[in-house]
This record gives C-alpha cells, structure tokens and sequence, in this order.
C-alpha cells in the first residue's frame, strides 16, 4: 500500500479538495496522511464564501514531524490558506522530497484567468513548483507562474498558444508538466511535457465547469504515476475518468461531481 501525504483545503459546502481527495486517494489503495491547509465555508465559486488559514496548525505539523522518523511515497499539494501557508508546506514538502517521496504540486490559484490568491502567495508558489518532480496547472496558473499574459494568451488561436506552451513550459524548471484545461472549439486539451517530450490529451468540451474537477485530476493522475504508469497514460486515464465524471447530471455544479461507488471502483 502506497502512503502519500495530500496538503489542501476542507471546504464546508463543496465537493472540492480534500472532500474529494480522501476517497479518491483510498479508492486507489492509498494510505492517505491528510493535512487540512485552510477551511472554507463553501467552495469559492459560490457568493460569500469565507475562509480561514490554518498556518498556526501547519506550523505545528512542521514541528511536530520533524521529530519524527516516518517515510511516505508521495507528496500532494493543493490549496493553502496564504502565503506563509505555502511556506511552510515548502519547507515539510523539502523534508521528505530529501526520503525519496515523489512530489506532485497543484499550484491552486484560480481559473478562467481569475486569481484568487494575492501576489505574494504567487511568489510562494513559484517557489514550492521548484520542489515538484510534477506540476499540474491550469492555463490562467500557468501564466501567472511565469509571470505571461493570460488575456493575451487565450485570445489566440490553439495553435499559437500550443507555441506559448513549447517556448515557455522548460522556464518552470520542472521535469514533468501537465497544463490542464486549455479549450479551444468543442474540445478541451490537456498538455503533457515529460522532460523535454511533448504530447497532448484531447477529449471534447462539454460547455460547463464543475467544482472540484481540477483536484480529482490531481489525485487520480497521482495515483496512476504511483502505479507505474508513464506520465501520458496517467494524464489520460485521469482525463478519461474526469469525462466520464461531468457527463453525471448534478444537482448543483458548485458543490461538485457525485463520487459514485463505481465511479471509485475504476481507481483500485
């Protein structure tokens, strides 16, 4: 059994983060090590939502591990709370990278273009990116990184932003990328950088946007690369799963997709 620790938010009234992770990572026979980062009323899609830091709790973990003789096979990041946040994650992600664990960051700062996160919580991120043996951002993450421009970027063709993607994706300074989510027509690609060689995933867009899609990708690619698959096979098989995921009707897209028993049956 593979032991990985997932660093993310609880959301309250969502089907996001580590609601949908715990199930998704023990599915795939996980032994999960969860570490809440924030707390969240609702996902943040949803108006008036409030959030609160847990850096204090982070701070403790810091600590409290660093006494402690334990290895894992894998490292998640997701969503924190602010930028001391993610410093702190940094600095326990660097801790056990040094016992081999694999690193896989989801650098969770928005969509659509949209950052909800402030400037100095990018900063962190750049910086806990460089820790990632994966990373796995969305287009509007992807130039915020890198400091591009996300509203000229999507105003060009697929063509031309598949040419942003080759110019700009070694300047993460990561070895694995998948950059996700990039529509274009009726299709929606996901790009695949795997030191050096290029692929992309294509699946058809189905027009909407459901809380929590983003992180279940994560976990189950992560999941897929704990069992051996290439880099390209876990993004497929995780894109595939996600496709089969949207197309159920659900009561409300902000509170997120229904995690079905078969639905988790595919993951072991």
């Amino acid at each position: 059994m593979k032991k990985i620790v997932t660093f993310n938010d609880i959301a309250a009234l969502a089907g996001c983060t580590l609601g949908v992770l715990l199930p998704v990572l023990t599915a795939g026979g996980c032994k999960v090590y969860p570490v809440p980062t924030a707390a969240f009323t609702s996902s943040t899609r949803v108006e008036g939502y409030k959030a609160a830091s847990l850096d204090d709790y982070l701070e403790m973990v810091k600590t409290h591990w660093a006494g402690l003789d334990f290895d894992v096979d894998c490292v998640l990041t997701g969503c924190a709370g602010s930028a001391k946040g993610v410093e702190i994650i940094n600095d326990i992600v660097k801790g056990l990278k040094s016992r081999r664990a694999l690193c896989v960051v989801d650098p969770v700062m928005g969509d659509d273009g949209k950052l909800f996160v402030m400037p100095d919580q990018v900063d962190a991120l750049r910086e806990l990116v460089k820790c990632a043996d994966v990373t796995c951002p969305n287009m509007t993450e992807f130039c915020a990184l890198l400091g591009l421009d996300y509203a000229r970027a999507i105003s060009l063709d697929y063509s031309a932003q598949k040419d942003i993607l080759d110019r700009y994706v070694a300047d993460l300074g990561v070895e694995k990328v998948v950059v996700t989510g990039i529509r274009h027509d009726d299709l929606v690609s996901n790009y695949v950088y795997d030191q050096g060689r290029v692929e992309v995933i294509t699946h058809p867009y189905y027009h909407g946007s459901v809380c929590g899609t983003g992180d279940m990708f994560a976990g189950v690619m992560t999941l897929r690369l704990l069992k051996g698959d290439r880099l390209v096979e876990s993004v497929r098989f995780a894109s595939r799963w996600i496709m089969e995921m949207v197309q159920t009707p659900v009561d409300h897209p902000e509170y997120g997709l229904p995690l079905t028993p078969e639905a988790l049956s595919k993951l072991a």
